[in-house]
């Protein structure tokens, strides 16, 4: 089958954390200022948009106390929030359909939001297996999604 000139059918864009992480120390500088990451996901938004309907999906927390990752990076639940903010304020201008995977909220006692810690390998960062699955429950019941897919509102809804 020739895939070179066709076109997707449509797009879910995942974006990972890398940008916001601060390098060096846990107050260093952003590896991508917010600004920029901003000025380039519109522009992102834009070109995909050309292609095919576009979905996106929000950032996920981290586990604070293990950082910093790979002894140089440090990836903080308030930057995370901030750049996830900026995702959400971009898809609203493109007028794109986005998934918050994460509220933002942060216990004054915890690295990470409870619901989230059985979620994250022990690096802190990455999805485990039930993070992934959760993530897939949540998409498969994104009524957005759902529309354009032409699928019933319940989807493949499996939550409890």
């Amino acid at each position: 089958m020739e895939l070179r000139r066709q076109k997707p059918q449509g797009m879910l864009i995942a974006v990972g954390i890398n940008d916001a992480a601060r390098i060096g120390r846990c107050d260093g500088r952003q590896q991508l200022d917010p600004a920029a990451f901003l000025f380039g996901f519109e522009q992102l938004l834009i070109n995909a948009k050309c292609l095919a309907p576009v979905f996106v999906l929000g950032l996920t927390p981290v586990n604070e106390a293990v950082m910093p990752f790979a002894n140089c990076l440090w990836y903080l639940n308030r930057d995370l929030d901030h750049y996830n903010h900026l995702i959400e304020e971009a898809c609203l201008g493109a007028n794109v359909p986005f998934l918050r995977l994460w509220n933002g909220e942060i216990s004054a006692t915890e690295n990470v939001p409870l619901e989230w810690s059985k979620r994250l390998c022990s690096d802190g960062i990455h999805c485990n297996s039930a993070g992934h699955e959760w993530i897939f429950e949540q998409v498969s019941c994104w009524p957005e999604l759902l529309l354009w897919a032409g699928l019933p509102p319940e989807g493949f809804c499996r939550l409890n």
